[in-house]
């Protein structure tokens, strides 16, 4: 029996060792049992390594391609020929591939194609409110405020809790001279996002359009609250405290735009009005 078990392990075992022990067949056969189960073990873990490498090479390849295509910091064609390769070598990703496309026409100033690659983009994942974001931007480029104010809808249908969103829409709604609405949309950001100073000088401009300076210098103070040395939010304040003839206040916040930007010509002019030097 003890050569056959041998046999069976492939173990070559001289008669004279069968004759005189059968227990040192048993530890022969124990030993290579071992021996091959611990290569078994090495070839598996080295299958397995080589699997992990060559998906960690893969992953980092996808990895380059996907923020290559989507880098709005270098050069459009060179995020146009890293979409190409994305698209070619990683199907799964298409709609990264014409969103980073899109980016890169917008950024060259071709805002019809960015369109169809922003288009594509959301035929392929419809749940992505940047995208919608992105292709309003290309319509407002192109003039077609109210398409963009439509594409700033979903965004904000799909993300009601970007600040971003809420602002672009204000903006576009101002530049159609909504001020009501684009107050609402503008106060929304505000409430998101209370230390951007951008929207505090939009909803000022918009209060100063509908003649409610009261507001209008109430933003202009968080402006300078958060930027203390911006030329321009004295100067509009000092307007807006004109507008109140309120001249002493309006003098102060003139002067205080020289001191930090002399050459801002509308403060000088209004000082001169008023007969004092600048």
């Amino acid at each position: 029996m003890e050569r056959n078990i041998a046999k069976y392990f492939g173990l070559s075992v001289p008669n004279g060792l069968i004759a005189s022990s059968g227990g040192e067949i048993i530890k022969m056969v124990i030993w290579k049992a071992i021996a091959l189960m611990l290569l078994g073990a090495f070839l598996a873990l080295a299958a397995l390594y080589g699997w992990f490498l060559l998906d960690r090479r893969d992953s980092q390849q996808l990895y380059v391609l996907t923020h290559g295509c989507g880098d709005i910091r270098q050069h459009p064609d060179d995020s146009l020929a890293k979409c190409a390769e994305l698209l070619e070598r990683y199907p799964a990703r298409r709609a990264e591939a014409f969103f980073g496309r899109g980016q890169a026409y917008f950024r060259k100033g071709d805002y019809d194609r960015a369109i169809i690659e922003f288009s594509q983009a959301i035929d392929l994942d419809a749940g992505k409110a940047i995208y919608y974001w992105w292709r309003a931007m290309a319509y407002e480029e192109k003039g077609d405020t109210d398409r963009a104010i439509e594409g700033y809808d979903l965004s904000i249908r799909l993300d009601s809790g970007n600040a971003l969103y809420f602002r672009s829409r204000g903006q576009a709604r101002w530049n159609k001279r909504d001020f009501e609405r684009a107050l609402v949309d503008f106060d929304d950001a505000i409430r998101l996002e209370p230390n951007r100073e951008i929207t505090y000088y939009f909803r000022a401009r918009a209060h100063a359009l509908r003649r409610n300076w009261d507001g209008a210098i109430a933003d202009w103070d968080t402006i300078i609250q958060l930027q203390p040395r911006e030329a321009t939010a004295y100067y509009q304040r000092g307007n807006a405290y004109a507008e109140k003839r309120d001249y002493e206040r309006a003098q102060a916040d003139w002067r205080k735009a020289l001191a930090i930007d002399p050459s801002l010509a509308g403060a000088k002019q209004n000082l001169k009005r008023l007969g004092v030097d600048p």
